[in-house]
């Protein structure tokens, strides 16, 4: 309900805030107190135009605000879904304001959210009835008459039911158009993804294969200089006749000669006898190591031939392997729904004509039972006007006046 209205610099008003309690108020007053000006405030407050003109004199800006105690289930559908759109919360009430400049320009405010006018008229149309001024009377309009018509007939819920199904149907318009539009690029896009998959499948890419071809292409590239020092290395250690196991052999004899004199030489006898069979299998290692260097040209060229493969498919689809194969199977997927989106874009244009057939049925049941309303609510409108002018012809009678005629027929007839 309106609970408080607040003007400022408007026509003759300074500054008042007028409070309304539950139930029935009345503003009362001598003719001039200013009562019309209370309710020409509140009818541009609802987005009723407004001219420069009604700003008070002297002042620049008028002010008017308004507070309603209103649940948001009380306000039309049209405004709810106004008020949705905006962003507009009113669970604490809604404060309408609006503010006219002596040039005529104005600022229209909801829940101080600046709106425009049209806005502001839009949400507040259904709140406020002001009879007198026909453009207020809520019975005018058309929407709230069907919406009267509905609460009476207890319809609402058949509305609502139809309402969701007219959703579904422009909900399945949008994706069919969609779909439509997608369909005309859909042929060069599969083109395009069956050459990239193609493309990425005949490489075979395996995971970690690119680490595994860079340490293989630092081998190949030093496979020389490997064969040199594993040669020289190999000669030094045995291949040789003056080679460091040799001569370590011959160190261990004359330790062991000396420890047989002067145990001093035990420990460092051991420790020589200890290295010989490490030296032993470091050369086993070297004499296998340096046979199995057999450098192959050719393999070198395929190693680096094969990086620059997945170097080629890297600056297309992603800088390494992992990423490549992300590519290809996100590639793969869409490939797939676009090979069966003419089967999906039927399937749509199928489910739009059983929503379309269904809501033409409950469109229709809802006509025939609006129409049963209407002539019941027509009904009970006639018997009144009978009534009503009943009793106006017993009161013309009563003064011996001339009777009444309706419609060119007589009231009682």
């Amino acid at each position: 309900m309106l609970r408080e209205l607040h003007i400022k610099n408007f026509s003759i008003i300074d500054d008042v805030s007028v409070q309304f309690s539950e139930g029935f108020n009345v503003l009362t007053g001598e003719t001039g107190a200013g009562k019309s000006i209370i309710i020409n405030a509140l009818s541009l407050a609802l987005g009723e135009r407004a001219s420069g003109e009604i700003v008070r004199s002297n002042e620049k800006e008028a002010l008017i605000e308004v507070f309603f105690d209103i649940a948001p289930s009380v306000l039309s559908s049209s405004a709810q879904q106004i008020l949705q759109d905006s962003g507009l919360d009113i669970e604490e009430g809604l404060i309408l304001k609006r503010i006219i400049t002596v040039q005529g320009k104005n600022r229209s405010y909801v829940n101080g959210s600046m709106v425009n006018v049209q806005t502001l008229s839009d949400i507040s149309k259904n709140i406020v009835d002001i009879h007198g001024q026909y453009e207020h009377q809520s019975l005018l309009s058309s929407e709230n008459q069907l919406d009267l018509l509905d609460a009476y007939g207890n319809l609402m819920n058949e509305r609502s039911a139809l309402a969701e199904i007219y959703a579904s149907l422009r909900a399945l318009k949008k994706q069919i158009t969609e779909r439509a539009q997608k369909e005309q690029d859909r042929a060069q896009r599969v083109d395009i993804l069956q050459y990239q998959i193609h493309e990425i499948e005949a490489a075979g890419l395996r995971a970690g294969e690119e680490e595994e071809l860079r340490e293989e292409l630092k081998f190949l590239s030093n496979a020389g200089r490997l064969a040199e020092l594993a040669n020289q290395s190999y000669d030094a250690l045995s291949g040789s006749d003056s080679s460091c196991i040799d001569s370590l052999s011959e160190i261990i004899s004359s330790l062991k000669e000396i420890s047989e004199i002067d145990g001093r030489a035990g420990d460092p006898l051991k420790s020589a006898q200890e290295a010989l069979p490490l030296l032993e299998e470091t050369g086993y290692f070297l004499r296998d190591y340096k046979d199995s260097l057999d450098f192959d040209p050719s393999r070198l060229d395929q190693v680096q031939e094969r990086i620059e493969v997945i170097k080629g498919l890297g600056r297309k689809y992603g800088q390494a392997i992992n990423e490549i194969l992300s590519f290809y199977e996100k590639a793969r997927i869409e490939l797939e729904e676009l090979q069966h989106s003419g089967e999906t874009l039927d399937a749509l244009k199928t489910e739009l004509e059983e929503v379309r057939k269904r809501l033409g049925i409950q469109s229709l049941a809802l006509s025939k039972k609006r129409k049963a309303v209407a002539k019941k609510i027509e009904k009970g409108l006639l018997i009144f006007q009978c009534l009503t002018h009943g009793f106006l012809l017993l009161l013309h009678r009563k003064k011996g006046m001339t009777p009444l005629t309706v419609s060119g027929h007589h009231p009682m007839e």
